[in-house]
């Protein structure tokens, strides 16, 4: 005998009753949590970008995902088994099953990706700063609320080295410093050329007593005696002037730049040309206006030319390669223009 009319509406009126329980398992939950987003986590923004830089929480964030994860996708399959119609047919037992699916992924998925994201936030970071001995960083205490005490701002060289298979030493052509009001987070990032020539060291340091009319080789080579040779040639010619470090060559450029700029300089990043490159595409690329052609390769000094250029255009999305010599180029150009690129692709990946 076929089903009665009374029977195929109390089916489907079951079947309604299960596909609305499986959303509901999903939307309460998830505005629940964007309530707590909205209400609690925005208002202490600050806090929680924090949190983003401090490899303790990173390394928790993937195992609570998980954890929310499981308890969400087991509250999914419950209810599915519990609210699905026992006499329904294949059919709607299908579209039970595959709405179930479909949401279980919806939860899953962001999850994942953002506990991925923090593991893989964490190693990056663990790699970078690997706490080297060093004599010029600042000595803080992490476990007060306000570490740097009543500092108001916490200064940043960032390093691009050319660095490289088939190169001898490493001359940092970029000398960027990023000072961070450590109040409100807001950043300001300023250049150096890297032919700045008898660049002081701080007065009353051994450097300073050193080379006491700025910076100079020994060799008497003017290319040798800029800015981006300290990094390599002040730990050979002055090592007797410098305290043990596991880097003499950035604390030297620290403390050049400092002399120079009047300010005291915290830490250091140095990143090599593949270095730069893997970060742009780990990232997915950045996007940039291109205001004129980018040379590729080339050689200004020794008249060779470039193999291609990034051509003009709004809104242009760099891959590593890309942004490498969106950052470097230099043939045809002056320094200044590749400086200014560079706080531009800085501004891009941040």
């Amino acid at each position: 005998m076929g089903r009665t009319p009374g029977g195929l509406r109390r089916l489907r009126t079951s079947l309604g009753h299960n596909l609305a329980s499986l959303l509901l398992v999903v939307l309460i939950p998830g505005a629940i949590i964007g309530s707590v987003i909205w209400l609690w986590v925005l208002p202490r923004k600050s806090q929680f970008i924090g949190y983003a830089a401090d490899v303790r929480v990173l390394a928790w964030v993937p195992w609570v995902a998980g954890a929310v994860a499981a308890l969400w996708l087991l509250g999914l399959l419950i209810v599915q088994r519990t609210t699905r119609p026992a006499d329904a047919g294949r059919g709607k037992r299908i579209t039970s099953t595959s709405l179930a699916a479909l949401l279980a992924l919806a939860v899953a998925a962001p999850l994942a990706w953002g506990g991925w994201t923090a593991w893989v936030t964490k190693n990056a970071i663990s790699t970078v700063a690997k706490g080297e001995n060093t004599a010029t960083a600042p000595s803080i205490d992490t476990k007060l609320a306000n570490p740097w005490g009543t500092r108001r701002r916490v200064n940043i060289m960032l390093l691009g080295g050319d660095g490289g298979v088939g190169r001898t030493g490493i001359r940092t052509d970029t000398v960027i410093v990023v000072s961070l009001d450590v109040r409100t987070g807001k950043a300001v990032s300023f250049s150096l050329p890297r032919n700045l020539m008898r660049v002081p060291f701080p007065p009353g340091s051994k450097l300073a007593a050193a080379y006491p009319y700025g910076y100079r080789s020994n060799d008497g080579e003017a290319g040798n005696s800029m800015l981006n040779a300290i990094y390599g040639f002040v730990p050979i010619e002055a090592a007797d002037s410098m305290e043990p470090s596991d880097n003499q060559g950035a604390d030297a450029l620290k403390l050049a730049v400092q002399g120079a700029l009047g300010i005291p300089i915290d830490y250091y990043v140095l990143v090599n040309l593949n270095g730069f490159e893997k970060i742009v595409d780990a990232m997915g690329g950045i996007t940039v206006n291109i205001n004129r052609p980018i040379p590729i390769n080339g050689d200004t000094d020794r008249g060779i030319p470039p193999t291609g250029y990034l051509q003009p255009g709004p809104n242009q999305r760099l891959n590593g390669f890309k942004a490498l010599w969106y950052a470097r180029g230099r043939w045809g150009l002056s320094d200044y223009d590749r400086m200014e690129r560079q706080r531009c692709a800085l501004a891009a990946m941040v």
